[in-house]
C-alpha cells in the first residue's frame, strides 16, 4: 500500500470514527428530553424494594445489563446479574417476590426474556423494562418502562448494537446515580463497597466494629495451668487467651499449640494509649501493631495496658458479607432449650421478642431467614408465620439434607448460607455452611468448630446478636435502624 492510500484510508477512518462518536453522543443527548415521571417511578420502585435488583438481558444487552448490575451494587443498591437464558434453566430460583427485575432488550421482543417474565410476575416481583421499543411485548408487561430508543445505530449497516447499547448503559448509570443520591450514599459508603481500594482500606473498618470486649475476651492469670488455658480457649471459642498479671494487665498471649508470647509480640493486641482509640480505623491500629512486633527484641519498651478487646478475624467478616441466607435452629437457639408441655401434652415454646425483631430486620436488609429444627412444633409454625418466614424445615431427622433443601429453595449456595446451632446434631450443617455460629451453652466440641460464639445465651438475644453482626458486616445495620425511625 503506497503512502497516498494510507493517507486516504486514514482520513476516511478518522471521519468514520468521528461520525460514530457523534451518533452515540446524539443517542445519549436524546434521552435527556425523554426523562419523565416513568424514570421517577423506576427510582421509587427500587427504593421500596426489600430484596435486590435483578438485572437481565441477552446478547449485547446482556453485557450492558451485567455492567449496570455492577454499578448499582457498588453505589448502594444491592443488585446482581442473571442471564435470561440461564434463568429459564434453573437460575430463576434466585429471584424472589421481594426483588425488582430490570430487563434490557433494545427490541423489547427477546424470546428468552419473554419466556421468564410471566413466572417472575407470578412470584410478585416488580418489572422495569429498558427497551428501544415502546410498543414491544416487554414494555407492555412492565410495571415501569424506560424509553431508550435511538434514531440509528452507529454501525454503517445500522445492524450492530452500538448507539443503542451506549444509550442503555447511560440510562442505567443515570438510574444508579439517582438512587445513590436518594440514599445519601457518601464516600464512606463507597469505601465499604470497595474494600480492595485505598479508600476502602482507609475508611472501611474500625476497631470497635470488630472487637470483643469485657468478659467475652478469654483470659487467665500468669500462674495459669495448661489445662486452665485450654478450657478458657474452648469456652470463649477464639483459639487464644490473654495472660494477665496480678494487676489485670496483659503480659502475654497463649494460643492453642503455641508457647506463651510477650504481649508486644502479638499483632492483634489492642491498646488505648499511644493515640489508639476504639473508633480509630483498623488500618491505623494494624500499623501500630506492626511497630509493636518490630520492638519484640526490646521488651523493656513494652507497655502493659489492660486489654479491652479482640479483633474478629477478617475472614469471618468476609464470610458474613457473602451471606444471602441465615438459618436458625430452634431449641437452644431461638429458645433457651427448655421444653414445656401442657397438661394435655402439647409442646409449648418461649421465644424472645428482640430475637424475633432481629430476624425481621435481617430479612428486610436483604438476607433471607430460615428455620431448621429436628423437632416438630405448632408453636414454631405460628412464630415463623408471625415473622413472615416461609423457609421452614421441621422434623428434620437428617439436618444435613434439610439444610441442602433450604439452600435450594432460597436459590443460593451453601457458601452463601449461614447456620446457628447449639448441639452435636447441628455439626453436619455447621461443617457445610459458609458461616457457622453457636450459643455459649453449646458443648465444647460444637464451639470449637464454629466461626462465632455469641455473647448472649440461646433464647436470650443470641439470634439478635448474630443478625446485627451480619448486618454490620454487610453495612446494612444503620439503614435498618433508620427504617425503624421513619
Amino acid at each position: 500500500m503506497n503512502d497516498r492510500s494510507k493517507k486516504a484510508n486514514s482520513a476516511s477512518t478518522l471521519e468514520l470514527a468521528r461520525k460514530v462518536l457523534a451518533i452515540e453522543a446524539d443517542a445519549i443527548t436524546g434521552l435527556i428530553s425523554r426523562l419523565d415521571e416513568r424514570f421517577l417511578d423506576a427510582v421509587g420502585l427500587i427504593l421500596a424494594c426489600r430484596g435486590r435488583v435483578v438485572v437481565s438481558g441477552v446478547g449485547k444487552s446482556g453485557h450492558i445489563a451485567r455492567k449496570i448490575a455492577s454499578t448499582l451494587a457498588s453505589t448502594g443498591t444491592p443488585a446482581f446479574f442473571v442471564h435470561a437464558a440461564e434463568a429459564a434453566h434453573g437460575d430463576l430460583g434466585m429471584i424472589t417476590r421481594d426483588d425488582v427485575m430490570l430487563a434490557l432488550s433494545n427490541s423489547g421482543q427477546s424470546e428468552e426474556l419473554l419466556t421468564i417474565i410471566p413466572m417472575i410476575k407470578r412470584r410478585g416481583a416488580k418489572l422495569i423494562a429498558l427497551t428501544g421499543n415502546t410498543d414491544s411485548a416487554l414494555a407492555g408487561e412492565a410495571d415501569v418502562h424506560l424509553d431508550a430508543r435511538v434514531a440509528q445505530e452507529a454501525c454503517p449497516l445500522n445492524l450492530a448494537p452500538t448507539a443503542s447499547t451506549t444509550a442503555a448503559l447511560a440510562l442505567g448509570d443515570a438510574l444508579a446515580i439517582a438512587l445513590l443520591d436518594a440514599r445519601g450514599f457518601d464516600e464512606k459508603d463507597f469505601a465499604r463497597a470497595h474494600p480492595g481500594g485505598a479508600l476502602g482500606r482507609k475508611l472501611l473498618t474500625h476497631v470497635s466494629d470488630v472487637m470483643r470486649t469485657g468478659n467475652d475476651v478469654p483470659r487467665v492469670s500468669d500462674d495459669f495451668s495448661f489445662s486452665a488455658a485450654l478450657v478458657e480457649i474452648s469456652r470463649k471459642g477464639m483459639g487464644m487467651t490473654a495472660i494477665l498479671d496480678s494487676g489485670g494487665k496483659v503480659v502475654g498471649i497463649f494460643t492453642r499449640g503455641h508457647d506463651p508470647q510477650p504481649a508486644h509480640d502479638h499483632p492483634a493486641q489492642a491498646r488505648r494509649r499511644g493515640g489508639r482509640a476504639d473508633g480509630a480505623p483498623q488500618d491505623q491500629s494494624a500499623a501500630r501493631c506492626d511497630r509493636n512486633r518490630r520492638a519484640r527484641r526490646c521488651p523493656q519498651h513494652a507497655r502493659s495496658v489492660p486489654r479491652q478487646g479482640h479483633l474478629m478475624r477478617e475472614d469471618v467478616l468476609e464470610r458474613m458479607r457473602r451471606l444471602r441466607l441465615m438459618i436458625f435452629d430452634v431449641d437452644g437457639v431461638l429458645t433457651d432449650g427448655t421444653l414445656y408441655f401442657s397438661e394435655t401434652g402439647a409442646e409449648l415454646k418461649a421465644f424472645n421478642a428482640r430475637d424475633g425483631h432481629g430476624l425481621k430486620m435481617l430479612r428486610e436488609s436483604g438476607v433471607d431467614v430460615a428455620i431448621l429444627s429436628a423437632r416438630r412444633s405448632r408453636a414454631v409454625e405460628v412464630r415463623a408465620a408471625e415473622l413472615g418466614i416461609t423457609l421452614v424445615e421441621q422434623g428434620a431427622a437428617d439436618k444435613g439434607a434439610a439444610f441442602e433443601r433450604l439452600v435450594s429453595r432460597a436459590g443460593t449456595s451453601a457458601a452463601a448460607a449461614g447456620y446457628m446451632g447449639d448441639d452435636v446434631v447441628d455439626l453436619p450443617v455447621l461443617a457445610r455452611c459458609g458461616f457457622a455460629a453457636a450459643v455459649p451453652e453449646a458443648p465444647d466440641i460444637v464451639r470449637e468448630r464454629v466461626h462465632h460464639v455469641t455473647r448472649a445465651s440461646g433464647g436470650r438475644g443470641a439470634a439478635r446478636e448474630v443478625c446485627e453482626l451480619i448486618m454490620r458486616a454487610q453495612d446494612t445495620l444503620e439503614r435498618a435502624i433508620a427504617r425503624e425511625l421513619t
